[in-house]
């Protein structure tokens, strides 16, 4: 899993670096969010969108890692293409 999250992060057309530097400026005007409220505040600025949504994920994970946020609950995807599902809901540290 480490490995795969490193490929993710080291791919170009995925804009890790890009999509980290974002969310971690964004983080300055929430308290809490889900990946979905990034994901959409992100994509609002015009800026390229990554290839893969999945580099997300290991933006989430590194800004956990780095203990910016932490894990705060469950709500659901408000997009009906996640179809209610559960999602993480993360606290701003």
């Amino acid at each position: 899993m480490e490995n795969y999250i490193e490929q993710v992060k080291e791919a170009k057309r995925n804009r890790f670096l890009m999509c980290y530097s974002y969310a971690v400026g964004w983080l300055k005007y929430k308290t809490k969010f889900t990946s979905e409220d990034l994901i959409e505040d992100y994509e609002k600025t015009g800026a390229p969108i990554p290839e893969e949504k999945r580099v997300w994920g290991a933006v989430i994970r590194e800004m956990k890692k780095s203990k910016l946020i932490s894990h705060f609950g469950f709500d659901i995807y408000k997009n009906p293409k996640g179809h209610k599902k559960p999602i993480n809901v993360w606290k701003v540290s």
